[in-house]
């Protein structure tokens, strides 16, 4: 989703429904509050094709490299695109990482399932300047929750100090 979200708001297409992931994700971090999500049934990212001709999207799967990308194809009306942002605000910490025991992992296991990461929220501005000179401006704001760190371990491991323990997996 964020992969099409990120071809449409280049190409300045009209984005009907945009939601930001709830947390920091590692692989599109490289621009804060630039992601969607998708979460079916509920959350699904909308655009409409508000040029006068067709587009055409081609997407391209690399398995090997773990990679998508998608390819918008259409008329040029001589729209273009900037943006302003990210605007970072509010930058929350994780707080202490979070252990369970699991009884059916081996005795002496450690495994971490969440790599924590901060929360914050962000603001990212889109300005579309239409070729009669017009402007529209979209602002993807996105609150980041933090997410802490998560353990899972097995029979004869004591947790460290300052950790929060919880109820066991079953």
């Amino acid at each position: 989703s964020t992969t099409l979200f990120r071809a449409v708001s280049n190409a300045g297409l009209e984005i009907t429904r945009r939601v930001g992931h709830s947390h920091i994700v590692y692989f599109y971090e490289n621009i804060l509050g630039f992601d969607a999500t998708v979460f079916t049934p509920s959350v699904d990212f909308r655009w409409r094709n508000d040029t006068s001709g067709p587009v055409y999207i081609v997407g391209i799967t690399d398995v090997r490299g773990g990679r998508v990308t998608f390819q918008l194809y259409g008329f040029n009306d001589g729209r273009s695109v900037r943006y302003i942002g990210p605007v970072e605000k509010n930058w929350k910490q994780p707080g202490v990482p979070v252990w369970q025991y699991d009884p059916s992992l081996p005795r002496g296991a450690v495994s971490q399932l969440v790599h924590g990461r901060p929360g914050v929220d962000v603001t990212y501005t889109r300005i579309t300047t239409f070729s009669d000179g017009t402007t529209r401006t979209d602002r993807y704001f996105t609150r980041y929750t933090p997410w802490d760190d998560f353990f899972v371990y097995g029979p004869g491991v004591t947790p460290p100090a300052g950790v929060k323990v919880i109820a066991p997996r079953r």
